[in-house]
């Protein structure tokens, strides 16, 4: 079987639709909001928490590999906890000592 050059764009262009097609639901469109377990009486209010900038650990040492390359060390430990992301849902999560990774 010879398949022309216009024959296989045909066909990549029928696969691509195809393909489309398949990744969204039948009979129905998604939002975000449509997406989520959360109720929507949950839902968290964009800017209702003030920014807090995280601070900038300092390593407790410095010093140079064998290749002159400087070398920072950190302590850092997590450890588990509970946090309310959002208004009334408690989650896990292992905040670190240092509370932001290093840079």
């Amino acid at each position: 079987m010879q398949l022309s050059r216009r024959d296989m764009l045909k066909l990549a262009g029928l696969g691509a639709v195809g393909a489309a097609g398949l990744s969204l639901p039948m009979g129905r469109e998604v939002r975000g909001s449509t997406m989520s377990l959360l109720p929507s009486s949950k839902m968290p209010k964009p800017y209702a928490a003030s920014f807090m900038r995280q601070q900038v650990i300092e390593p407790y040492n410095r010093t140079v590999d064998d290749d002159g390359h400087p070398v920072h060390h950190y302590d850092i430990t997590a450890r588990e906890a509970t946090a309310n992301l959002v208004a009334g849902c408690r989650r896990r999560c292992w905040p670190t000592t240092a509370r932001c990774p290093a840079r």
